[in-house]
């Protein structure tokens, strides 16, 4: 039975139980744990050695398993406020793809072992004035998605990426994004987060539309942000412009890092980077909206 122990299994043959449900959530990013359980006090599992507490005003859809292809979901509420979804916490991305186990403990003897229900990922999490709901996705959810890439004219890489397609944009060492960054400190910040000052980015050459750090990212090193990167629509010298602000509020004193950017067109990739090698785009290749002439004789 799902790797029950023989005491947890005779227990759920009884005419009464004691079963705490309890969820650990794994941060994708981060790596941190979350653990949390119906029941009304914590209960420590001794599996894994976390204490799984009450969590506040919470519920959750049946949880139901066949052995049919069908993507099975489930939906868990809660209030929302820290440790459980925030706004804050869903803008930064906490929570996309969290791994999650649901199992029952027998909360009057947390020693018979686990009953496992469920495994998989965190979905579409949504937060509300007081309450958040979080979908919780079943691992066959992974065979209906499609993977492939689309053709496309411009370069699928970012500038110094080591993506799996021929290794990236610098695949043979001709584009080291470290090389294409300067690290500074934040001086201002405005209302919105949008525009960002430091002083340590200064525009060179070769120019291009909207500044050297267009489309590159700007990389937080400490503070509330420390490992997130938000993404640059322009710059100039003295300033960049992002497209949204940091989930947490940006502040002065920040130590960044800015990264410079590619517009992935071929002929950047050639006249700005002599690096044509690692091109990774059609071109050349006609789209469905072209019309071909055919002579006749």
């Amino acid at each position: 039975m799902k790797g029950t122990s023989t005491a947890m299994t005779a227990h759920l043959a009884g005419s009464m139980t004691t079963l705490a449900l309890c969820w650990k959530v794994t941060q994708r990013a981060s790596g941190d744990v979350m653990s949390w359980t119906d029941q009304d006090e914590p209960v420590i599992d001794p599996t894994d050695g976390l204490t799984y507490m009450p969590v506040a005003g919470g519920s959750q859809s049946d949880v139901v398993a066949d052995l049919s292809m069908q993507a099975a979901n489930l939906n868990v509420t809660a209030a929302a406020e820290a440790p459980n979804p925030t706004l804050d916490s869903v803008r930064a991305g906490d929570w996309d793809y969290a791994a999650v186990e649901m199992f029952y403990l027998c909360w009057s003897d947390p020693s018979k072992g686990r009953h496992f229900l469920r495994s998989g990922t965190i979905g579409q999490v949504s937060v509300g004035l007081s309450e958040s709901s979080v979908e919780v996705r079943g691992m066959l959810q992974a065979l209906t998605q499609s993977i492939g890439d689309l053709t496309q004219p411009g370069c699928r890489h970012r500038l110094g990426d080591g993506s799996y397609l021929m290794g990236g944009c610098n695949n043979d060492g001709t584009i080291d994004p470290l090389y294409y960054s300067v690290t500074g400190t934040v001086d201002t910040v405005s209302d919105d987060g949008i525009e960002i000052d430091i002083s340590e980015v200064v525009e060179g050459s070769p120019a291009q539309a909207g500044g050297v750090y267009a489309w590159g990212r700007l990389e937080a090193l400490d503070g509330a942000n420390a490992g997130r990167s938000a993404d640059i629509k322009m710059s100039i010298t003295g300033t960049v412009f992002l497209h949204m602000p940091f989930p947490y509020t940006l502040t002065a004193g920040t130590a960044v890092r800015v990264y410079e950017g590619c517009d992935g067109k071929r002929e950047t990739c050639i006249t700005r980077f002599d690096n044509i090698f690692n091109f990774d785009g059609e071109p050349f290749l006609p789209g469905t909206d072209k019309m071909i002439q055919v002579a006749r004789s």
